[in-house]
């Protein structure tokens, strides 16, 4: 009798207070929201703390930004810095050979014109005698402290047996131009190896100098203006590439390579001061990064449904729109263990 009555106050219960799916009842599902757990102060306080530190880091982060930043031309450029810093600079790639060679003979061409001149114009026996033991003494490969001296005692040396003023002040200005760009590393080593090649027609470096001064005004993201006029000067950059830069490809391939040394070059002379700008960018988007994820990580272990969420947990984070356009030219991003 006892255990019918048991049944029966059980039966008795409202039925929006028993049982729905398992042992809950329907109430525990209506008024569930009243039973979140509040978050612990400690856990606030760091989050808001953080909330401060990312808020100060965007104010930065806005004013380094530069608006040539989302240039499509500048954005080639940075992707391929950010490559070749990361995984050439140890190495010898012959496209950083190829932009070093041409930059180097470009920003030179005055004096490298000037030397092969006077090559031509005075070639008496005695002077012959005089250039081609400079170009012995470049072979060999000393420091450019070493290398000036022994030149100056060279140039004494010869200076000695001429007579005629003419010939000194020749050896004069021949030594001056070499003490000049001596100073410029690697120089010596190009003019030499185009010396040995016969490639010192410096009308073809003058074009691609004009050619590249031109196209540099402009938007640099397209490589066909560049591939026209490796083209245009075929045979001449074919032995370039084939002596001077080693690029083992048909030649087909070597004159596109070439292309895109010019490009490259192009951007570096549009674009290399503003990419230290864009590396502090990078250096304070980074650090907004860090910052970003330790509230994400935060906002992730407390979700509305368990917890009592306050209202900062909902502020919307600033710079992430920056963020989400700028994040894979760091070094690492984080950007893939999104969750927000």
């Amino acid at each position: 009798m006892s255990i019918e009555l048991t049944i029966g106050r059980k039966a008795d219960k409202p039925w929006w207070n028993r049982p729905l799916v398992g042992d809950k009842p329907l109430v525990d599902y209506l008024f569930k929201q009243y039973s979140r757990t509040h978050i612990c102060p400690e856990i606030i306080s760091l989050h808001d703390y953080n909330l401060e530190k990312l808020e100060s880091v965007s104010v930065t982060l806005k004013a380094l930004f530069n608006q040539k930043f989302t240039h499509s031309d500048f954005l080639i450029y940075a992707r391929l810095e950010g490559y070749f810093q990361k995984y050439c600079q140890t190495k010898k790639h012959y496209f950083l050979v190829g932009k070093e060679f041409f930059k180097i003979i470009l920003n030179n061409l005055d004096n490298l014109r000037s030397i092969t001149k006077i090559e031509k114009k005075y070639n008496q026996p005695s002077l012959l005698a005089f250039y081609d033991s400079v170009y012995d003494l470049i072979k060999e490969n000393h420091h450019k402290l070493i290398f000036q001296e022994k030149l100056i005692k060279l140039h004494y040396s010869f200076k000695c047996q001429f007579k005629e003023t003419k010939e000194i002040k020749i050896i004069d200005k021949y030594l001056a131009y070499f003490i000049s760009i001596s100073e410029v590393e690697n120089l010596l080593y190009f003019l030499d190896l185009l010396r040995v090649n016969n490639l010192t027609n410096w009308d073809n470096f003058t074009r691609l100098n004009n050619f590249i001064e031109e196209t540099k005004n402009g938007m640099i993201e397209d490589i066909k203006p560049f591939l026209l006029f490796a083209k245009s000067e075929g045979d001449f950059l074919i032995e370039i590439a084939n002596k001077v830069i080693k690029i083992k490809e048909d030649d087909d391939t070597k004159l596109i390579n070439i292309a895109k040394i010019f490009q490259y070059i192009a951007l570096v002379d549009k674009y290399e001061n503003l990419y230290s700008q864009f590396q502090l960018f990078l250096r304070c988007l980074s650090k907004w990064e860090k910052i970003y994820y330790d509230i994400v990580n935060i906002r992730k272990n407390y979700p509305i449904h368990q917890f009592i969420i306050p209202p900062s947990f909902k502020v919307k984070l600033p710079s992430f729109e920056i963020y989400k356009s700028y994040h894979d030219y760091l070094d690492y991003s984080c950007l893939t263990r999104l969750i927000y």
